[in-house]
């Protein structure tokens, strides 16, 4: 077993060895699925631990030996998001549980966001109050990708707000799938956000504002957008079909 806390949490470390335990057999359920998600109160914190899915034989050997696993990405990622700047539920510990080489076992815990899902603001578009959100979203999109952010499962779910004295505040959770480079280029951003929403209105809406705030061209954008959106959303299509044929989620599916 390896566990890794952060130095200002190393109070909850009776908690968090017996990790395994805890979450079979406690906390409150907040998702399942292929990975599972659970809430737990301990010596007065909100805690999220999130249970990643086993992966496929040979992922189990690498995560261990050649690549950080799942657990150990959203751990250093939510670290290296709040050095930026970038607002993300602290991260508290990661642990990966191993027999005979591989991985069995990782988790992921957090401090609990009491942010809204920003699925709200954008199921609820048009409606004035959404516009609202989502423009103020437009900037911090924006500062994710000038620092090079790249936040690959940025769709409306992994994100949150909340409203400060200072305007829209937002947030970005399930950081396990991210990358950081030096500089983004105009369809590396495009990319990343095609999976904002499937809804096509309220992604339009974003990225003719997104371009104009970045200095883009407002009809090229909205062009190049709704391809990679169309395209997109083919894909995850063809993707459900899949897995109701199979039974199955098949995790090897990339896009």
């Amino acid at each position: 077993m390896k566990l890794v806390i952060h130095p200002e949490y190393r109070f909850l470390e009776p908690f968090l060895r017996d990790l395994p335990h805890h979450f079979k057999y406690g906390g409150r359920l907040l998702h399942t699925g292929r990975n599972t998600i659970k809430l737990f109160e301990v010596k007065g914190l909100k805690l999220v631990v999130k249970s990643y899915g086993r992966p496929h034989l040979l992922n189990r050997w690498v995560y261990l030996h050649l690549r950080a696993g799942k657990a150990k990405r959203a751990f250093m990622h939510a670290e290296r998001l709040r050095g930026l700047g970038i607002e993300t539920p602290h991260e508290v510990a990661f642990m990966e549980c191993s027999k005979r080489g591989l991985l069995t076992e990782s988790y992921f815990v957090s401090l609990y966001s009491d942010g809204i899902s920003f699925a709200e603001a954008v199921g609820a578009f048009p409606d004035p109050e959404a516009r609202r959100i989502i423009d103020s979203f437009v900037p911090f999109a924006a500062e994710l990708h000038a620092k090079g952010v790249l936040h690959e499962d940025l769709n409306a779910d992994n994100v949150r707000y909340r409203l400060a004295a200072s305007g829209y505040r937002f947030e970005l959770i399930d950081t396990n799938r991210m990358r950081f480079v030096k500089k983004t280029s105009d369809r590396a951003c495009m990319i990343n956000l095609r999976r904002l929403t499937h809804n096509a209105p309220p992604y339009l809406y974003f990225i003719e504002r997104y371009a104009r705030l970045t200095g883009r061209d407002p009809n090229q954008t909205l062009l190049q957008g709704s391809i990679l959106l169309l395209s997109f959303t083919r894909w995850v299509r063809r993707k459900e079909r899949i897995k109701m044929k199979t039974g199955r989620d098949d995790k090897h599916l990339r896009h």
